[in-house]
């Protein structure tokens, strides 16, 4: 289920386009993936983002899905989000509508470009596999709705209660 910033649900990611890509106020939609590991079980959140014209923010929506894992591989992972971005260009054909508009579109991965972090090793072949969709890939640092956006929905980020001392 896709939900906007707000947790307000969405039902259809091309009548989320359509809507706001009409009104003319944005000039570029991202897709991006992030994966969370627990003990037993990962989260993978998609984001879309869609950016203004006028450089003045963004509005994105975001998928959730959990899974029970024990074990899983850093490569395991990369690819697992490569395929949920992919998804999105390929099942739900947000190309096609893209196309209808006078908007730019990149997948963005969290993969560091530096080739001091191992997900680095998976960059070039995570590439390819993108952009044979015929998307733009663009990677860490400036993958923003794979580190900022997918990321803050994949972790929990609540802080904890302090407990009132009692004078």
């Amino acid at each position: 289920m896709w939900r906007d910033g707000a947790y307000k649900q969405v039902e259809s990611i091309k009548a989320w386009l359509i809507e706001n890509l009409s009104t003319d106020k944005y000039c570029h939609v991202s897709v991006g993936c992030d994966a969370d590991k627990n003990r037993k079980k990962i989260t993978y959140v998609t984001s879309i983002v869609l950016d203004t014209r006028e450089n003045h923010g963004s509005i994105f929506i975001w998928k959730r899905e959990l899974l029970e894992i024990r074990k899983i591989t850093l490569h395991q992972k990369l690819l697992a989000e490569a395929e949920r971005i992919i998804s999105v260009f390929n099942e739900d054909n947000i190309l096609d509508v893209i196309e209808n508009f006078d908007v730019t579109c990149s997948a963005h991965i969290d993969i560091n470009k530096n080739p001091r972090y191992k997900s680095n090793e998976m960059l070039a072949a995570i590439r390819g596999w993108i952009e044979s969709v015929g998307v733009d890939v663009i990677a860490k640092p400036d993958s923003y709705a794979a580190s900022a956006v997918a990321d803050r929905f994949a972790r929990n980020r609540k802080k904890p209660k302090r407990k009132k001392i009692n004078d």
